[in-house]
């Protein structure tokens, strides 16, 4: 590829530059005005929990990112008509800004291809949100010519690859570790439990706050709380509650990926012909009130309209275990 851009790449250029700035700058509003980030598929809160660095912050190095490619596109253009100060000693004055242009859309690459890797196969969820910045991103690439274009695809290949022949399972876990009692982070019982639970729950799913408040009452059962990923608003959840510390939310994770269950809230019931699974919300809480809760209600007569097991596709009343939901 020649060193400087016809005017179609120019413009090309300076359009997706634009646009993806746009874009990102309604997430950052978005985030602001609401406290959460829209994603078409609802999985960017997913990769927010799995950061250190606060989404905002991810979004204002995009935007950083993004207007560094656009300037240095205008300044190329600029450029063509007279020699800048800072390219005077390159023959063609777009030289400079082409080839930092070239080397920033190839770490561009680098790093959401990292990103996306990591949730193809590690995460196994997609956030599109995230896609759409990538896209951007290839797109710019393709846009400065094939050979860029290729340079790219081997980097994203090279990471496919990489990723792909590691193992990220957490079956590594041993088998003696594979208790929900080790995922536990609290324990609430009354005097005399008739029934052991453990209720499976993420504190980003809406649903499962529905099921907790219905179990903050005191019941006639011992309820396990048992979360997929480590809680940052425990004591908002369960002030009340002794919290134990050594919890491992990687067992919980495991044990529905043995049970083939990809939805939360569930609800494991030790009942003394076996386990019972109650997965949903309205399901969940009907469920306890028919076991659990002292009522005046007949027993039994919620629990008409309650189906216990439901096919893995039905998500109503649910979360993805690896996806926001609202």
């Amino acid at each position: 590829m020649e060193p400087d851009m016809s005017p179609r790449q120019r413009t090309a250029l300076l359009i997706l530059g634009l646009l993806a700035t746009l874009i990102i700058l309604a997430q950052i509003f978005t985030i602001l005005t609401t406290g959460k980030s829209f994603c078409p598929n609802d999985g960017c809160e997913v990769v927010h929990d799995l950061t250190r660095v606060s989404q905002t912050y991810i979004n204002l190095a995009g935007i950083i990112y993004f207007q560094l490619l656009f300037w240095l596109t205008v300044g190329s253009r600029q450029g063509h008509k007279r020699k800048h100060y800072l390219f005077d000693a390159y023959n063609r004055p777009q030289t400079a800004s082409c080839s930092l242009l070239q080397f920033l859309l190839l770490m561009g690459m680098v790093a959401e291809g990292v990103l996306v890797c990591f949730q193809l196969f590690v995460v196994k969820t997609v956030c599109l949100y995230c896609f759409i910045v990538f896209g951007f991103i290839i797109l710019m690439n393709a846009a400065l010519g094939a050979r860029q274009l290729l340079k790219a695809c081997i980097i994203l290949g090279t990471q496919i690859t990489v990723f792909a022949a590691l193992n990220f399972n957490t079956s590594t876990l041993n088998l003696d570790e594979l208790s929900m009692d080790k995922g536990t982070y609290a324990v609430k019982s009354c005097e005399k439990p008739r029934h052991r639970m453990y209720l499976v729950f993420s504190e980003n799913c809406p649903h499962c706050q529905a099921v907790l408040k219905e179990l903050s009452d005191c019941s006639l059962c011992e309820f396990h709380f048992n979360p997929v990923t480590r809680l940052t608003k425990a004591q908002e959840i369960f002030k009340d509650l002794p919290a134990i510390q050594d919890y491992n939310p990687e067992v919980n994770k495991a044990m529905l990926k043995m049970l083939g269950i990809y939805t939360i809230p569930i609800l494991i019931s030790e009942t003394s012909s076996g386990l019972e699974l109650v997965k949903g919300q309205e399901n969940i809480v009907n469920y306890v009130r028919d076991h659990c809760i002292l009522s005046e209600t007949p027993k039994g007569l919620d629990s008409l309209f309650s189906n216990p097991l439901l096919p893995t596709e039905d998500q109503e009343g649910a979360c993805q275990v690896e996806k926001e939901c609202k």
